[in-house]
């Protein structure tokens, strides 16, 4: 049997590698070496001249991109969590970027390096704000209540502002750079000036917000501001007066909250973008929204681009821009927008099979790179994952709480063969795998149990419980002969060993890491 972890390293290699550069949507992608985020896009800024857009991921890494080709320029290497927030300085030659180790950096954008750091915080930095003329640097953290302002020449804090009663999630300068505006867990808005750190204005309370504020804007002439809430509104607001104006179209619900907001650069329209992944463009003056385009903005930060006609968003592993007008993708730089993290590689090592934005499964030739099939169904949904099984006859994928056994058919490239099983976990699925001998379907999902189905009915025969309700289980696999599994989980980090046949826990180990979303067997 081929060692394990070769194999591992072989499939995070193909898969990982495959950043899919943005062309013309007419021409034949291909996979070219370009590794794009290996993990979530989290934060997106564009250049002051339009030309290149900076991304932050889950992956701890700040990258450069080049607008007009679609290619990835440089990593910026240095964070040691995820990176929340990114921004440029006003003449483009700066890059800054704050993140979850707690850590400011700046960086220069022509070599990649680090020119400093800023000890901002203990916890998450949730979110940095840069002055207009680039001289100070707001943020905020997810262990305090204050915004902190700090000199961006010499990395020193020049003071704090406090009034909020809960941590801040937000931050926003006013384009005369004489105010800031702050938002978060309190459901308030409060604009402090900035030279005395006082609050000017506290907007919200009893007639704001119902729930966290999770993402704020100032109109380019500084009049206005726009605030999205966890309570899936939209609201916009007078700053000079204090008070709120409107309640945008009702358009987002549920977990599908705004949580990117960015004013278009002449201040008439609005763009947001949520968790799961809609773009919105909203009328300023109406509230009413001109469109509400699915799987274009999965993005905790989004922008336009200086013309007004594209917006720039952060969504799976890669950056994307899509039409203003109609929010259509213009340049999407997975090309076809794989969901790349998702995809497996066949046990003969030929193939990658990826899941797609387009609803449909495409089948990559790790030889030249180019697709080799397409599978697409009108009843298809937008897959979080595909893996083969060992005998690669069947595709197994999973959307949301859902899992679904497929054999396609060997002469159809657009149909389906007959669906045999469908399953359904308790809670949306994170982690997947088949035994070494096939006969079996392991989960993990977000309510922190595994289950162990059988293949060919689709009967649960186990549920292994042991980490913990509502601890993510990310990742899980088989020992080599079977007979034991691996877990591993997020926010609780924890490592546990069962007995594949009884469900009983062998071992288990608790790290320190934030991050712990992969597992592999020796």
């Amino acid at each position: 049997m081929r060692d394990v972890v070769a194999r591992t390293v072989a499939r995070l290699s193909s898969i990982a590698l495959i950043g899919l550069v943005g062309i013309a949507l007419a021409a034949e992608p291909r996979i070219v070496i370009q590794r794009g985020h290996t993990d979530g896009v989290c934060a997106v800024a564009v250049s002051p001249d339009g030309r290149f857009l900076v991304t932050g991921g889950e992956d701890n890494l700040v990258k450069l991109w080049d607008i007009a080709s679609g290619k990835e320029m440089r990593s910026f290497v240095g964070h040691e969590n995820w990176v929340l927030s990114v921004a440029f300085s006003p003449d483009g030659k700066r890059v800054y970027s704050s993140s979850r180790d707690g850590m400011i950096k700046q960086w220069d954008v022509e070599n990649g390096k680090e020119i400093l750091t800023i000890k901002a915080h203990r916890f998450f930095v949730n979110s940095i704000a840069l002055s207009p003329d680039g001289t100070f640097l707001a943020s905020c953290a997810e262990n305090t209540t204050a915004l902190f302002l700090w000199d961006t020449a010499t990395a020193r804090k020049i003071r704090e502002f406090v009034g909020h009663k809960e941590p801040i999630q937000a931050l926003a300068y006013s384009p005369d750079g004489r105010k800031i505006l702050s938002a978060g867990v309190d459901k308030t808005l409060r604009l402090w000036d900035e030279k005395s750190g006082k609050c000017v204005s506290t907007m919200g309370g009893l007639f704001g917000h119902g729930q966290t504020v999770t993402a704020l804007a100032i109109s380019p002439d500084g009049q206005y501001a726009i605030s999205g809430s966890e309570d899936c509104t939209v609201r916009l607001w007078d700053l000079k007066r204090g008070s709120q104006i409107r309640t945008f179209q009702k358009m987002h619900s549920g977990y599908n909250y705004p949580n990117a907001l960015a004013f278009s650069p002449d201040g008439k329209s609005v763009a947001s973008g949520s968790w799961s992944g809609y773009l919105t463009l909203w009328d300023v003056k109406t509230g009413k929204a001109a469109y509400f385009e699915e799987g274009r903005a999965a993005s905790r930060m989004i922008a336009f681009l200086p013309d007004g006609k594209t917006i720039a968003s952060g969504c799976a592993l890669l950056p994307m821009l899509s039409d203003a007008a109609t929010g259509k993708a213009v340049r999407d730089f997975h090309s076809y927008a794989a969901l790349l993290w998702s995809g497996d590689l066949s046990s003969d090592e030929k193939q990658v099979i990826v899941p797609s934005y387009d609803k449909s499964l495409k089948f990559w030739d790790v030889e030249n790179g180019s697709i080799k099939k397409t599978i697409a169904n009108s009843n298809f949904q937008i897959c979080d994952s595909a893996i083969f099984s060992p005998d690669m006859k069947d595709i197994l994928l999973t959307e949301g709480p859902f899992l679904r056994l497929y054999t396609p058919e060997a002469s159809g490239e657009r149909r389906w063969k007959q669906e045999h099983t469908q399953l359904r976990s308790t809670a949306t699925i994170y982690a997947s795998a088949f035994s070494p001998d096939g006969n079996f379907v392991l989960t993990g999902a977000r309510d922190g149990t595994l289950k162990l189905w059988d293949r060919r009915t689709g009967d649960p025969m186990l549920t292994y419980s042991g980490h913990g309700d509502g601890n993510i289980i990310y990742d899980a696999a088989f020992s080599p002969d079977g007979k034991t599994i691996a877990s591993v989980t997020w926010d609780q980090p924890t490592l546990i060993l069962w007995d594949t046949a009884s469900g009983k826990i062998l071992q288990s180990r608790t790290g320190r890491s934030i991050k712990n979303d992969s597992v592999a067997w020796a």
